[in-house]
């Protein structure tokens, strides 16, 4: 899977590809493309998602080309790609379908409805979004009808999300939230180490329902929750990180079919380790 890395250097200009976010869907990965831009003169970067999506299966890669940055993604059962983007000079988000043949159509694509979606999921004919700038999770039915789950107070900064059977976990700049289905919350964890400047809590992801997720600081660590222990404990610690990086930061991460942790950095995946 190293084809899903490159840089260039032209000039003062630095540039570096690699995967933004992944989704497992029947045995296919599907990974989202970030570039990096470096200025080195000008000592400044720039984040840009790219127009398209890489399907890994076994060992063959498939690009899947996007009308639009792809911000955030979901894989339906169908095997449909639905994607949210950032309409730009216009400050909303917007929804729309791309078919694993490449063929993208608009999904849902009413202004100033969604402000910023950083996370979506399909369950169940529907889509549950997360608006970063609105704090609110929310779900959209295939009539276009929407219901806040949330009342969008008090979580700040909202990065990512899952479903729980009794309800939502919501991964944000301070806490992990748990959000039941009549919208009430509670704090179930709070950010070891807080950043001003960090996004806090930025990834989640539920296996053998415990909830796995990072946290964005000045260390490297992917922590497990036992939520009938009430326990938390670490998957990787940063020492492992430092053991077993490619590069500086920590992009993401997925469980393999062995239930074997691979993360990846900007210039590479690590191998697979036993947690």
């Amino acid at each position: 899977m190293k084809l899903l890395f490159s840089k260039t250097k032209n000039g003062d200009i630095y540039s570096q590809m690699f995967p933004y976010q992944v989704v497992l869907k029947n045995k296919k990965k599907y990974f989202s493309i970030m570039i990096i831009t470096n200025i080195i003169e000008k000592d400044s970067n720039t984040y840009e998602p790219q127009n398209y999506i890489m399907l890994v299966e076994d060992d063959n890669i498939k690009k899947i080309d996007t009308l639009y940055p792809v911000r955030t993604f979901t894989v339906l059962d169908c095997g449909s790609i639905i994607y949210a983007t950032t309409i730009k000079d216009h400050n909303y988000s917007v929804i729309r379908n791309v078919s694993i043949l490449g063929e993208d159509i608009s999904f849902f694509n009413k202004p100033n409805i969604f402000s910023l979606i950083v996370d979506i999921q399909g369950v169940e004919n529907s889509l549950i979004i997360l608006d970063k700038k609105k704090s609110l999770l929310s779900i959209l039915y295939p009539n276009n009808n929407i219901i806040n789950i949330n009342d969008g107070k008090d979580i700040i900064n909202p990065n990512c999300f899952v479903k729980a059977d009794d309800g939502y976990l919501i991964g944000a700049k301070k806490y992990i939230w748990f959000v039941n289905k009549n919208g009430i919350k509670v704090k179930i964890r709070k950010i070891p180490i807080y950043c001003d400047n960090g996004n806090g809590f930025d990834k989640l992801c539920l296996r053998d329902n415990k909830l796995v997720y990072t946290v964005e600081n000045n260390h490297t660590e992917i922590y497990q929750y036992d939520n009938k222990k009430k326990e938390f404990l670490y998957l990787m610690t940063d020492i492992t990180f430092k053991k077993h990086k490619k590069g500086e930061f920590l992009e993401g991460f997925f469980f393999d079919e062995k239930g074997k942790l691979i993360f990846w950095t900007e210039k590479d995946f690590s191998k697979p380790l036993f947690v």
